[in-house]
């Protein structure tokens, strides 16, 4: 389920975009597009604060990747192809479609789920990392720099993902 919401709120700015650029013609769909892009967004958020309340584990990093990296990839996938999206048609529309189900296939089979460009303006990274004790690999949201070594308290907001909630240097 915390796949599905870091999808839906990784495509958000794309639905934004989508929807500014189909207002004039397709009022009712456009509409929609943003409606979806800001529930995503606000999911995703309050699941990160919902989860506050629970208990928070320690773990210490060994490894650390910082999934902002992969940005740019995220660019050229989502955005450029619909920046210039113009739907001429019924074809046009079933190709353009077509191309989102296969970028939204390509995107949950990838990391790119982790690149999350909402968190990112607001201050906040995902990192793939791997703990001490056992755990296989992991992801943090964190508004710190994490490294290796670190020591960090962190809540579930789940599956293997965690919201750090502070760093014990």
């Amino acid at each position: 389920m915390i796949r599905f919401r870091l999808l839906c709120s990784s495509l958000s700015p794309l639905l934004v975009i989508l929807g500014v650029r189909l207002w004039s013609a397709h009022t009712v769909v456009a509409a929609t597009l943003l409606l979806a892009a800001v529930a995503s967004v606000g999911s995703l958020l309050l699941l990160m604060q919902a989860r506050e309340r629970l208990s928070a584990q320690r773990f210490t990093l060994t490894t650390v990747h910082d999934e902002s990296g992969q940005v740019p990839a995220y660019l050229v996938t989502y955005l450029l192809p619909f920046v210039t999206l113009n739907i001429a048609g019924r074809d046009d529309l079933l190709g353009y479609l077509l191309l989102a189900a296969v970028l939204i296939i390509l995107v949950v089979r990838t990391n790119l789920v982790y690149v999350q460009p909402v968190l990112l303006t607001i201050g906040w990274h995902l990192y793939r990392a791997e703990v001490e004790n056992g755990f296989s690999e992991m992801v943090f949201i964190s508004n710190r720099d994490l490294r290796v070594g670190h020591r960090v308290v962190a809540v579930g907001v789940g599956g293997p993902v965690s919201r750090v909630v502070s760093i014990e240097d």
